[in-house]
């Protein structure tokens, strides 16, 4: 295992990437499962920078839960009061 370096180039988010793929499946408390963790933290921290996620709109995450846990516009209706809220 390589002494840990930041991911500082596109490159190196790369090869990190590919060396994830191939220690995929490394149990933990092995080098190779070390190493995998390793890696994954520091592919985290530069996906974060480099790639930030916006938070949902409030109605895309009740929409996605909504989907997720199968319920239906119509179950909103007791909670919002007003059926024409709801769309």
């Amino acid at each position: 295992m390589a002494n840990p370096n930041p991911i500082r180039t596109e490159q190196e988010y790369q090869v990190a990437l590919a060396r994830i793929r191939e220690l995929f499946h490394a149990e933990e408390d092995t080098p190779e499962g070390d190493e995998l963790e390793m890696l994954v933290d520091l592919v985290e921290v530069y996906a974060a920078e480099h790639y930030p996620i916006d938070p949902p709109s409030p109605s895309a995450a009740i929409e996605y839960h909504m989907d997720q846990t199968g319920k239906a516009p119509t179950d909103l209706t007791p909670l919002i009061e007003k059926h024409d809220k709801v769309s």
